[in-house]
């Protein structure tokens, strides 16, 4: 009786290094596409209507009414 002290006989840890190196590629995926999807997220809010940031402006005081028109004028 041959007895190898695995129920897989020889395949036991090429097996288990097979399914640890997929759990690796598996979580370093999953943590890569939650990054790529924050970082694209990020890029749409960041898109703003340069308008938008002139009624900001104005609305804080940075800028006179008269820029305010001036610039209105300029990007519409």
């Amino acid at each position: 009786m041959d007895y190898d002290g695995g129920m897989m006989g020889s395949w036991g840890w090429p097996m288990m290094l097979v399914t640890g190196l997929f759990w690796v590629l598996l979580i370093g995926a999953a943590i890569w596409l939650a990054g790529w999807l924050s970082s694209r997220s990020r890029k749409f809010q960041q898109e703003e209507h340069p308008l938008d940031i002139l009624k900001r402006r104005y609305a804080r005081g940075e800028i006179s009414r008269e820029d305010y028109e001036r610039m209105r004028q300029d990007l519409s």
